[in-house]
């Protein structure tokens, strides 16, 4: 009497924990009936109490583009879970059929679970909007862009930044191909980064977070001679550096210069 109650809690326990769940369950029985459910998949699924032991060919669903019938047969010939992301009615499920397995081992059903993920596939929706928004105002800014990610040694130092990516205004401002310029070290393709200081400040921006600003000039000597407007912006691991042409607003400035010394 006493290993009755103590199933009749188990039993009870487990049921209380079946329909407290915000995982959505459907049991069904080799011949693919219903043998139980949770009440929260009747956001999925047009099941009533009355529907135990009915096919699951009977029951209207909301699940788009899968035959989920086909899928619990299956199941049942390989014994071998499923998993699918799925849409039901506005919602985004993570569905999973798995075998139900008895406690001596026997096969006796499939289980058929679905966890909500629409929270997570909605932000990375907005994400992939994001990060195409971003990708097209790289693309079609003044700025030529550069992302570049650290390169480091044995002690973990940066000693080079690879350049990850870049615009097409930088291809023309460096007058080299994409195919040329990624995956290469900055240092090794432009010495310039290490006798102007460009590099240290690359590094400064990658380990304390903080973002740069600068005007400078490129000798002649050097690739991509000229003034330029630059700034540099840390980027999880790495830099994004943005850098505009100001050739020609600084000789205006010269030549107003000049001009003014003239008459002074």
């Amino acid at each position: 009497q006493a290993k009755n109650h103590d199933l009749l809690i188990m039993n009870n326990d487990m049921e209380n924990l079946l329909q407290n769940s915000e995982v959505r369950i459907i049991f069904l029985d080799p011949e693919l009936k219903i043998r139980k459910f949770t009440e929260n998949i009747s956001d999925i699924f047009n099941l009533k109490k009355n529907d135990l032991e009915r096919p699951l060919s009977d029951i209207t669903h909301h699940v788009r583009d899968v035959d989920l019938v086909a899928m619990a047969r299956d199941i049942i010939q390989n014994n071998l879970p499923v998993k699918k992301t799925v849409k039901a009615k506005d919602r985004w499920y993570h569905m999973k059929f798995l075998p139900y397995t008895t406690q001596k081992g026997y096969r006796d059903g499939v289980v058929i679970s679905f966890i909500d993920v629409s929270d997570f596939i909605n932000s990375q929706n907005e994400l992939r909007i994001s990060e195409g928004r971003f990708k097209k105002v790289i693309e079609t800014g003044f700025d030529a862009f550069y992302l570049l990610k650290p390169k480091t040694d044995e002690h973990g130092e940066i000693i080079d930044f690879i350049i990850a990516d870049i615009n097409k205004k930088a291809e023309e401002q460096m007058s080299m191909s994409r195919e040329k310029l990624l995956g290469k070290g900055i240092c090794e393709l432009f010495p310039v980064n290490i006798n102007n200081g460009y590099f240290q400040m690359y590094k400064k921006v990658a380990k304390k977070g903080t973002p740069f600003e600068q005007e400078y000039q490129i000798s002649d000597e050097f690739a991509a001679p000229g003034w330029f407007y630059q700034q540099v912006v840390p980027e999880e691991d790495g830099v994004m550096i943005f850098n505009r042409d100001i050739s020609a607003r600084k000789q205006m400035e010269f030549d107003l210069q000049k001009t003014t010394n003239l008459y002074q």
